[in-house]
């Protein structure tokens, strides 16, 4: 899970510690933090979070959503499958974006909107 996520100057995003289903607001550099996201049945849990340039993805319980408003609405990006099974963490990489899924390793070099076993 990420710890947090900086925005800009000392604005920072994270998954609440006291329920995974919201995510947190702090413009203190993490001094304080607010309810940002009260979540919703739709998006589930927050596993991890991943900041792209203005795109901040989320590994959630319910699949993959993105945010371009620093996580004030979430969007479906990618609900898994077979192939992937059960998400759990995103990073960045040389441009790709990459999955680490319960079956194994999976790239992404259109912001998550598709996912391979080959990063390129």
């Amino acid at each position: 899970m990420a710890d947090q996520i900086h925005l800009q100057n000392k604005e920072y995003l994270r998954i609440s510690l006291k329920s995974y289903s919201q995510i947190e607001y702090s413009n203190s550099a993490g001094k304080a933090w607010m309810t940002h996201f009260r979540g919703s049945y739709q998006i589930g849990e927050f596993l991890d979070l991943l900041k792209v340039d203005r795109l901040l993805l989320a590994v959630t319980t319910k699949g993959i959503f993105y945010t371009r408003n620093e996580g004030l609405k979430w969007e479906k990006r990618f609900s898994g499958n077979a192939m992937t099974g059960t998400m759990e963490k995103l990073t960045y990489e040389d441009g790709v974006i990459v999955l680490q899924a319960e079956n194994g390793t999976f790239y992404s070099t259109d912001d998550g909107r598709s996912w391979g076993k080959n990063p390129r």
